[in-house]
């Protein structure tokens, strides 16, 4: 395992050198990772659904996005899950699908927790909450 102290130099190091690609590698490092696991364990809370999907949608590495739908006959669009880090916190939230027939009371606004905290029951307790928050428009 490497020495602190020898990585803190080749931060500095690295950050003298090219500032903006220093920047890039330590967010993917740190809050990319953070958003990554976040990321993996929302779709593993829906592993076992076989009525609900959610599924991961392109967008910048900097922010998740994910349809949750209904599985079946007649797939439907519900809402659109949002992730994203910004500074030490995980931010999740809810947006209606346009023409889903389905609202989001509260106002989408987020649950946030430090990344440090970042569990399978954070993530389960957080998705629960926000589908509680689903309802006919």
């Amino acid at each position: 395992m490497a020495d602190s102290t020898f990585d803190l130099e080749c931060d500095r190091l690295s950050r003298l050198a090219d500032p903006e690609q220093f920047e890039k590698l330590e967010w993917a490092r740190t809050s990319g990772a953070s958003l990554l696991e976040a990321e993996r364990l929302a779709l593993q809370a829906f592993e076992h659904r076989k009525d609900l999907i959610l599924a991961s949608q392109p967008t910048d590495d900097r922010r998740k996005r994910f349809a949750l739908s209904t599985q079946g006959s007649t797939p439907r669009d519900i809402a659109t899950l949002w992730m994203k880090v910004e500074g030490q916190m995980l931010a999740l939230w809810l947006e209606p699908r346009p023409g889903s027939g389905f609202r989001i009371s509260g106002g989408g606004k987020p649950f946030t927790l430090s990344t440090k905290d970042i569990d399978e029951n954070w993530i389960i307790s957080a998705l629960q909450q926000l589908i509680s928050l689903i309802d006919r428009s």
